[in-house]
């Protein structure tokens, strides 16, 4: 009778929470903003990004869990886009067993579509409809990250001013940066100790600082930080393009942070 029972709460659980069969549908996002959009989106929503494949047009959410009859079931949001229009479905829909996960089948219920796809749908729909979200989308966007020429870490901005590359035989790349304490103490900043490292991923270039900088900066104060990245390449490529810079930073109470700049454009200036 039990085995009997248990057979029957599994088959009405996958006759009510299997794959859904019907995606939704969200037409007109902004044309070049629609990933990033879509992203914003599926953050508010408190989901987060399992798999993005931008060259087949289709991202996946992390496994989004919830239980019915007392059984667990997991699913994964699909987004595929085709032009301007993105469509949203649950896909690889499962409920746990004894023996690990099982394949559901059927449809999603319609409190599980409204609950997990319908409240998406509505939300990347005010997104879309909105030009101040869609701007945060844009400028927050993790997937399609953009240059923003102040960073702040410890209440000390990091401001990047400009970028120069040298006409010489070492074809150094320099960036000067103007870093301001908004704090209401003074702070100290070390750059450059051996555990610090900065990254970036253009080949070309050397990304080591080779300046040592420690400084006290008072409340409201703005000192002056240059890097000099070493150019690798026998080239001088007419632009230069850092998808990111990442540089690590200590602190006066001893904790490490990091500052972080993408998308630099270097422009290469003969003298």
């Amino acid at each position: 009778m039990k085995n009997i029972t248990i057979t029957l709460i599994s088959i009405f659980v996958l006759s009510i929470s299997g794959y859904s069969q019907k995606p939704f549908t969200v037409s007109g996002l902004v044309d070049g903003k629609q990933w990033q959009i879509i992203e914003k989106g599926i953050y508010e929503n408190g989901y987060k990004i399992g798999e993005f494949n931008p060259a087949e047009n289709y991202l996946l959410t992390n496994w989004i869990k919830w239980k019915a009859m007392m059984i667990e079931n997991r699913g994964l949001i699909k987004i595929e886009l085709s032009g301007q229009d993105a469509t949203i479905s649950m896909v690889q829909r499962s409920y746990k067993t004894k023996d690990g996960w099982d394949n559901a089948i059927g449809k999603l219920s319609k409190k599980n579509k409204k609950k997990y796809l319908q409240s998406l749908v509505d939300k990347i729909t005010a997104i879309n409809a909105s030009e101040e979200l869609i701007t945060e989308a844009v400028e927050n966007s993790i997937l399609f990250p953009v240059f923003k020429p102040v960073y702040s870490l410890y209440g000390v901005e990091w401001k990047l001013d400009s970028t120069y590359q040298e006409n010489t035989s070492k074809k150094r790349v320099f960036l000067f940066f103007s870093i301001t304490n908004t704090n209401s103490n003074p702070v100290d900043i070390l750059v450059g100790q051996s555990r610090s490292k900065t990254s970036c991923n253009d080949a070309r270039l050397s990304c080591h600082n080779t300046m040592y900088f420690k400084k006290t900066i008072n409340p409201g104060e703005t000192v002056s930080c240059e890097y000099k990245l070493r150019n690798n390449s026998e080239e001088k490529p007419a632009v230069h393009r850092i998808q990111k810079f990442d540089q690590s930073v200590k602190n006066i109470s001893g904790k490490d942070g990091r500052i972080i700049f993408y998308d630099i454009k270097i422009p290469y200036f003969p003298e």
